[in-house]
């Protein structure tokens, strides 16, 4: 039996389909998705204005939550309170990087952080991405808020095209017990 190819029909009967009975169908293609290449998040992101090379400094998967990381002090001139975060218990406002390729085009991305719980949204944003070669690859750096972590548990930022989850980095919020040092 030989390999019957007629670009009229809309699929393809091989030889191997005798034995095994594969079939190979080009009518129900799947939608063409981008691929994720990579997900961080990290303290901060640079690019070397020369090369266009992104630095990403400080990744991290965990955050450990301190039980007194804020403490309320009062002005004794001005008799004002104020809230004073303990030296290096903050993370700040860190940064998404995000590799992708296989962009046909435009599309539109969603980039959410959600509680893995109760998969429930804390923070989401959009992103168009436009890129005329699916072959190429589109650095996305996206800073962020503070990461919200009500409790210990696993988070994660989750990266998705046409409400279809493509990519996710997990981030572990661990309760540190007792009292700080200092």
């Amino acid at each position: 039996m030989t390999a019957l190819l007629d670009v009229t029909q809309s699929c393809i009967e091989a030889p191997l389909a005798a034995v095994c009975g594969w079939r190979f169908c080009f009518a129900q293609r799947l939608p063409v998705r981008p691929v994720i290449q990579a997900i961080l998040i990290a303290d901060k992101v640079y690019e070397d204005k020369s090369t266009g090379k992104k630095i990403i400094a400080g990744t991290f998967d965990r955050i450990i939550k301190m039980p007194d990381a804020f403490e309320e002090r009062e002005d004794s001139d001005l008799g004002e309170k104020t809230i004073v975060v303990a030296g290096g218990m903050h993370a700040g406002s860190p940064y998404a990087y995000i590799s992708v390729t296989n962009i046909r085009s435009s599309v539109d991305l969603s980039i959410q952080y959600v509680e893995l719980a109760d998969n429930s949204v804390l923070l989401q944003t959009k992103v168009s991405v436009n890129c005329a070669d699916p072959l190429a690859s589109v650095e996305i750096v996206a800073p962020l808020p503070p990461l919200p972590t009500p409790h210990p548990g696993v988070y994660a930022l989750e990266v998705l095209c046409e409400g279809d989850l493509i990519g996710s980095y997990r981030v572990t919020v661990i309760q540190m017990e007792g009292k700080r040092d200092g």
